[in-house]
């Protein structure tokens, strides 16, 4: 699945011109067209997808390295970049990835279905409820990405985990995932909600 099929769906989260204006996953999405219609024109299809893969290339090798490690999901070579200081809070400053501005090595392994890597990523301290400019969290990531092993991983964090975190336009990753017509993602996520909230109910009466 190409880039833009896999990030287009979020393009429909947000229902006015104005907001489909400032979503940066829309803006990396016309990027990739411009760049893709251009290689078209000057040597077909297949030019137009090494264009692109190489402009996504591009922008993975001007982030800090564990980036492109969250990326591949290499259990060492993460160790040894953290080791080596790189950050598991490092926010993402471009468009890269297929995700927005402020995206974090948690969101990148989530977005490829790493769910080992997210776990590693957690016990190194990297924060489970982080938000990239559009408001994402990495469960939003998960559904938009339709990573259900990792959003079993990232329920492991219990209750420190906002299951019903909302983004910009107001999803929470439960109705992303239904807006995306993910059924297993969401019924997922909302089996999640409902245990988190029985859980709140629990504590509640207990008091």
């Amino acid at each position: 699945m190409n880039a833009s099929t896999q990030a287009s769906p979020a393009a429909t989260t947000t229902s006015t011109p104005s907001a489909t204006r400032s979503n940066p996953v829309i803006t990396l999405i016309l990027g990739s067209t411009i760049v893709a219609a251009a290689a078209i024109l000057t040597g077909g299809a297949g030019h137009a997808r090494s264009a692109a893969a190489t402009d996504m290339a591009s922008r993975m090798e001007n982030l800090p390295r564990i980036f492109g490690l969250a990326r591949t999901g290499d259990a060492r070579q993460i160790r040894e970049a953290i080791k080596a200081g790189d950050l598991v809070n490092a926010v993402c400053p471009e468009l890269a990835d297929d995700l927005p501005r402020g995206s974090s090595p948690l969101m990148v392994a989530a977005r490829h279905g790493r769910a080992e890597t997210v776990r590693q990523l957690r016990r190194a301290g990297a924060l489970v409820n982080a938000r990239a400019q559009n408001g994402w969290t990495p469960l939003h990531v998960a559904a938009a990405f339709w990573q259900v092993e990792v959003i079993d991983a990232l329920a492991e964090a219990g209750e420190d985990l906002e299951v019903t975190a909302t983004m910009r336009g107001g999803l929470t990753p439960a109705q992303l995932a239904e807006q995306m017509g993910q059924e297993g993602a969401a019924a997922k996520l909302r089996e999640l909600e409902a245990t988190v909230q029985t859980a709140a109910q629990a504590a509640i009466s207990t008091r």
